[in-house]
């Protein structure tokens, strides 16, 4: 790979869930890292668009904390 402005290389995922899946791992290590919820809340109020559905999916699997899944719960009862 080079890294010269010459170069036309590019990464592209093959699937959506692929895309989704590391969004997700992103989101929770931002939230444990700082406790910031910004990009969780944001996930959670769009996720009836398609990707954001995914990546709710992807977070609802790997968290194993409650603070976030209280979070989307309280999103789904107001």
């Amino acid at each position: 790979m080079s890294d010269t402005e010459e170069s036309s290389e590019s990464f592209r995922f093959r699937n959506k869930s692929v895309l989704a899946y590391f969004v997700a791992k992103e989101i929770i290590s931002q939230y444990n890292d700082t406790g910031d919820t910004t990009a969780l809340n944001d996930i959670i109020n769009k996720a009836c668009i398609n990707i954001c559905t995914y990546i709710l999916l992807f977070i609802i699997y790997l968290t194993d904390k409650t603070v976030i899944l209280n979070s989307i719960l309280q999103y789904i009862e107001d």
